[in-house]
């Protein structure tokens, strides 16, 4: 699963060198260490992931980290199909809420998650919080 996480972000990466934005051995050592993941297989490559916490008992918010789909896989419905599996477990654990950020400048994004319940909570440094309530 790690490589095959590696492979989509690096190749995103070729096409928008600030995707990730840190050094991505670290980042990829956080997410694997605390995060869950729900991953998309075609054929033995993978066309796409969702990287989500669903472990705050406090407040019961999910928070999605990273959502990748391969450009050949974007318009297929497997963006929508990655989030909606994070919404259906932290529904099931009893979450109320999903949290996520998105660039301000990413305005086909903010479309995107507009379109499955997500509205704007704060902006802040040039992201944009956005929450889905469960």
């Amino acid at each position: 699963m790690y490589e095959e996480i590696c492979k989509l972000i690096l190749c995103e990466q070729g096409h928008d060198a600030s995707f990730i934005g840190v050094a991505l051995d670290s980042y990829m050592e956080k997410l694997m260490s605390n995060a869950e993941f729900f991953l998309h297989l075609d054929k033995g490559l993978c066309r796409g992931f969702i990287a989500y916490y669903c472990n705050d008992e406090t407040t019961l918010t999910a928070y999605v980290t990273l959502i990748l789909v391969a450009l050949e896989s974007r318009r297929s419905g497997l963006g929508r199909l990655l989030i909606n599996s994070v919404i259906e477990q932290a529904r099931s654990r009893g979450f109320r809420a999903c949290r996520l950020e998105v660039n301000s400048n990413n305005l086909a994004a903010q479309a995107f998650y507009g379109k499955l319940g997500f509205y704007s909570i704060d902006n802040r440094a040039g992201k944009i919080l956005m929450e889905s309530k469960l």
